[in-house]
């Protein structure tokens, strides 16, 4: 019976910590212009992640630095906001995947709605880039450029092996591809060669 107790009042905490989380994060956000589903998702969800985290460990300020993670998340939902630093865009990106990702595995939270956020924070940062290309005039380049290759020579053309007077062109013994396909006629029939 007491252990019972114990397990309830440490549930009425939790969801105590999780609402002033929320209320915090809400707060944060009415000063910002977030998009309506990540407002959510943060004082939602998250705040379970981070209230959790914090009565697990109650010594440190940020355990997983889930808390920290909201701000920056805030500001990338803002692609018009994070296009103007675009230098920020990859690495914050990857920091917020990374403690979001961490976070909702940490509380076991359903990997079909951990995808779903991380594929919506996936998409705003694909936004900002596309905004900060924009603003460049550049395309958007969202891996880093390879190195120059030098040029070198272009080859000769090679004279076309088809047409009058030219002889056949020799089987090359493959498949023709259209035979590696369902669609294709005589799909279950042997292979065509040439």
């Amino acid at each position: 019976e007491e252990s019972a107790r114990a397990v309830a009042q440490e549930l009425t905490r939790r969801e105590a910590l999780s609402r002033r989380v929320s209320q915090d994060i809400r707060a944060l956000a009415r000063t910002e212009d977030v998009p309506p589903d990540i407002v959510e998702f943060a004082a939602g969800p998250w705040a379970d992640v981070v209230a959790r985290a914090q009565a697990d460990r109650p010594g440190e300020d940020d355990p997983g630095g889930y808390l920290a993670v909201v701000p920056e998340l805030f500001w990338l939902a803002q692609p018009a906001l994070a296009a103007r630093t675009p230098e920020r865009l990859a690495p914050a990106v990857t920091r917020i995947l990374g403690v979001l990702r961490g976070g909702l595995d940490s509380v076991g939270h359903d990997e079909g709605m951990t995808a779903a956020i991380l594929e919506r924070v996936a998409a705003l940062h694909q936004a900002a880039a596309e905004q900060a290309a924009a603003r460049a005039g550049e395309p958007t380049r969202l891996l880093p450029r390879s190195p120059k290759r030098s040029k070198r020579p272009k080859r000769p053309k090679r004279p076309a092996r088809t047409g009058p007077g030219m002889p056949p062109r020799p089987p090359t013994g493959r498949t023709p591809p259209a035979a590696n396909f369902p669609s294709a006629p005589g799909w279950n029939s042997p292979p065509i060669t040439a």
